[in-house]
């Protein structure tokens, strides 16, 4: 990512029995120059799923949002297979709390938003 704009980012996560568990995704801007974007794994999801680690990052897919511009993204090569192995975690390492963030705030409020408005049309 040497050039700036708004990633966004997807990888899978398999156990280290191969299992896959989760997508995880990266949705934001990023300064010019050489980046590595953060891909986070959730710790209630951890805690809830159980996976054994060590975790393998594989099959990054992303893209570069263009905007006012046709077509809309710019496709950033696609890296296969595993690219990143964790060091092996114990279930003591992640929190249990729930994921707190601006885009869960905003998702929340406009949820709430639509169920006020389609329960007033109910009546």
């Amino acid at each position: 990512m040497e050039r700036p704009g708004r990633y966004v980012i997807t990888a899978r996560v398999d156990d280290d029995d191969g299992k896959s568990f989760a997508l995880i995704t990266f949705n934001d801007d990023l300064p010019a120059g050489r980046q590595e974007p953060r891909l986070r794994l959730f710790g209630k999801l951890l805690l809830d799923l159980g996976p054994r680690s060590p975790f393998r990052l594989r099959d990054i897919e992303g893209f570069l949002l263009k905007e006012n511009a046709f077509p809309d993204r710019e496709l950033i090569p696609a890296l296969e297979g595993v690219v990143h192995t964790t060091r092996r975690y114990v279930a003591g390492n992640f929190s249990d709390a729930e994921w707190q963030s601006e885009e869960r705030d905003r998702y929340i409020k406009e949820l709430t938003k639509d169920l006020v408005e389609a329960q007033h049309h109910a009546r």
